[in-house]
């Protein structure tokens, strides 16, 4: 067996998911990812760095958010046989419509990047289910094509939930599904995507962080966050700043609610170019922001 050390580079995109490291190395199938047998190592938080132990012969190690979007949301990494110790290191990176998957750093190889563009063929281009195609099917026989397409793309109010918390947006956002193991995540965070926004509604770590304060200076130390601006306008205590993700300017604007000595917050993340577009949004949207 072989030394694995693999670093997940501390980055606010996906900060609060979790990384699953696999491997082919036939001694186990714990799940099957590209076609392959995979063994899983273990898990990766973001910052985080782990060592394990693989086998010596030529092997496929592979990061995944989750078992339900493995086909799309993945990265691979192949490894020569040796004997050697092996160092990696990869951060997840700004693409909501991929799920914001990993990348291993210097992983640049024509193998690697086939891998990528066929895995980017794989993501869902639809989430349809038979009583939606049904319903639609009557409305197109009864009214039309023309009043069918009107309704579908009609942008409708859709409130999200954890726990303790909720938030309306509207129905071009998904919220991405957890495993059912995943407590903390599924009481206590949820990740929400459109084709060019991300909402993440957390409750921040209660020990460290206990009033709008605390959490503003956390993250603005943890994630070198750029141009920080707090506002307390509209009923609304807040923050926008900048970041940098792989060359790509992104724009956060972070809404802080605090209530019995928590502080739950609503994420907001874009494209620099489109902060003047959406900065209204956000504060429409973060109005209905319910903390029980």
């Amino acid at each position: 067996m072989r030394e694995l050390k693999v670093k997940r580079t501390k980055k606010l995109t996906a900060c609060a998911m979790s990384v699953k490291l696999y491997v082919t190395d036939g001694e186990v199938c714990d799940s099957v990812i590209n076609g392959q047998s995979c063994r899983l190592l273990g898990t990766l938080a973001s910052g985080e760095e782990k060592t394990f132990y693989i086998t010596e012969d030529e092997c496929a190690l592979y990061a995944i958010a989750d078992e339900l979007s493995k086909n799309f949301c993945v990265d691979m990494y192949k490894l020569p046989a040796s004997s050697e110790p092996v160092s990696l290191s990869g951060h997840n990176v700004y693409s909501p419509m991929m799920g914001n998957p990993f990348r291993f750093d210097n992983n640049d190889g024509e193998e690697a990047k086939a891998f990528r563009a066929e895995s980017k063929k794989k993501r869902p281009k639809a989430l349809v289910i038979v009583p939606i195609i049904v319903a639609v099917s009557m409305v197109v026989f009864m009214i039309g094509g023309a009043v069918l397409t009107g309704l579908i793309n009609r942008e409708r109010p859709q409130t999200f939930k954890i726990a303790d918390a909720s938030i309306t947006l509207t129905n071009k956002f998904r919220a991405e599904e957890q495993t059912e193991t995943d407590y903390f995540l599924n009481n206590y965070y949820l990740y929400i995507s459109s084709s060019s926004v991300i909402c993440e509604l957390f409750l921040a770590d209660p020990t460290g962080i206990k009033t709008v304060d605390d959490l503003e200076n956390y993250y603005k130390t943890e994630f070198d966050l750029n141009d920080v601006k707090r506002y307390n306008r509209d009923g609304l205590t807040y923050f926008t700043c900048t970041e940098e993700n792989d060359g790509y300017q992104l724009f956060d604007a972070v809404f802080m609610f605090e209530k019995n000595n928590t502080v739950h917050a609503v994420w907001f993340t874009t494209g620099s170019e489109n902060a003047n577009k959406y900065m209204p949004k956000f504060i429409e949207w973060a109005k209905t922001t319910v903390i029980k």
